[in-house]
């Protein structure tokens, strides 16, 4: 479908064609569909570098803010208390706490609450699934239940009397709904669970399931704490309730304290550091683009040297050669982005809608990264600029005698 939207794009450019932009810009973008396949070529490189960016900022703008939106509403906390790393389930650093440390931190002036976390793994036919234990009555107060089935106060009271609530994914990984009773990997052995209802949570792309603080430690023997959610009272500073903490008890117990943004920054973190290979692989395609629009502009340049040695025999100057030749370059660059950009927000529509639903789970409301497409916009076009200016500088240096005998 290339030399078809080469094409479409080339008859959109009658400002262009028109000579409103000079003569050379005029000439460039007639040179366009002289040689669709050629042109469809390079801007094909370009066009899947381009579609491999926007795919992949698709689906990280979609789950960053999805995640954004979820950590606001279930951990809400003022400041994070962990120890061994700065947050539990993202590091094999972090080290399980004592409860006896929630007396501690409640005895601080200022904090008016602490709600206790478990992270862990545990057993869902043969697969690893993470464990979320929580005081449920404090985590009521200020956090927020995002329903899928069932609603947040039923899922609460489910909760309160010794039932679970289940990830959006892991109901659509393994085809548990509400109602239903599941077996979880407890200390003692299998321990059957009803499932309260289904809730959105982005804690662990294997699924996760939720339950009472006193319910996990009645089937699972562990009274360990991961992290401390601290709630201050108002007009506190997290600062210097912070300051008190890492006087008093940091050094003693390795603890991290974190603020409520510091917190959520670390999952942004966490997902930044996935991606990091996706960036990479974007910018070796970039480049390997950037060097066959190069080749590809002096091969034309090439199969066009009478055709130049006329130009230049008419009038034209060496430095309109070069104008002439960059322009080109940079247009073809353009149809690559935009045929990249066009295929990439496609792709990744189909990435959230079916691909991430099938082999993950999660539903991520689609988002179209319109500052990615600008920024690659900005990267890619003058990168087309200066692979064609070398091309450029040759066209520009032959003599018109020489351009004339060529054959």
């Amino acid at each position: 479908l290339m030399p078809v939207f080469v094409s479409l794009l080339h008859r959109g450019l009658w400002l262009v064609r028109r000579g409103r932009m000079g003569v050379e810009a005029a000439l460039a973008s007639d040179n366009l569909p002289r040689d669709l396949s050629r042109t469809a070529s390079t801007a094909s490189g370009l066009m899947a570098a381009a579609s491999l960016t926007v795919t992949s900022a698709t689906f990280i703008v979609s789950f960053v803010s999805s995640l954004q939106t979820w950590s606001a509403q279930t951990v809400p906390g003022d400041l994070f208390v962990t120890s061994g790393a700065a947050t539990s389930g993202l590091s094999l650093r972090n080290t399980p706490m004592s409860s006896a440390l929630r007396e501690q931190l409640l005895a601080l002036p200022g904090v008016e609450r602490v709600r206790r976390t478990r992270l862990t793994d545990c057993d869902f036919r043969g697969n690893p699934v993470k464990l979320i234990a929580t005081d449920v009555s404090e985590f009521v107060k200020r956090s927020r239940i995002t329903p899928v089935e069932r609603s947040a106060a039923e899922m609460e009271r489910g909760l309160l009397r010794g039932e679970v609530t289940v990830s959006e994914n892991f109901s659509r990984l393994y085809g548990v709904h509400a109602g239903d009773h599941i077996v979880l990997g407890a200390k003692d052995g299998p321990a059957e669970f009803t499932v309260a209802g289904v809730m959105v949570d982005y804690t662990s792309d294997h699924g996760s399931v939720v339950m009472d603080r006193a319910t996990f430690i009645e089937r699972f023997n562990d009274t360990r704490v991961d992290t401390f959610e601290l709630h201050l009272s108002p007009g506190v500073s997290p600062e210097k309730v912070r300051a008190q903490i890492n006087e008093q008890l940091s050094e003693r117990f390795d603890l991290f304290v974190l603020t409520n943004r510091e917190f959520r920054n670390e999952f942004v973190k966490a997902v930044d550091k996935i991606f990091a290979l996706m960036r990479v692989l974007e910018l070796v395609t970039l480049t390997v683009a950037a060097l066959g629009m190069l080749t590809a502009v002096l091969a034309n340049v090439l199969d066009r040297v009478r055709e130049i040695g006329v130009l230049r025999a008419l009038g034209m100057l060496r430095a309109q050669v070069r104008k002439m030749v960059v322009i080109e370059a940079t247009l073809t660059g353009l149809i690559g982005t935009l045929a990249g950009a066009l295929v990439g927000v496609a792709v990744g529509y189909v990435l959230l809608r079916h691909i991430t639903m099938v082999q993950i789970g999660w539903y991520l409301p689609y988002r179209v990264p319109f500052g990615s497409i600008i920024e690659l916009a900005l990267v890619t076009v003058p990168i087309s600029a200066l692979a064609g200016f070398y091309p450029a500088r040759h066209a520009a240096q032959l003599r018109v005698t020489d351009a004339l005998d060529y054959e």
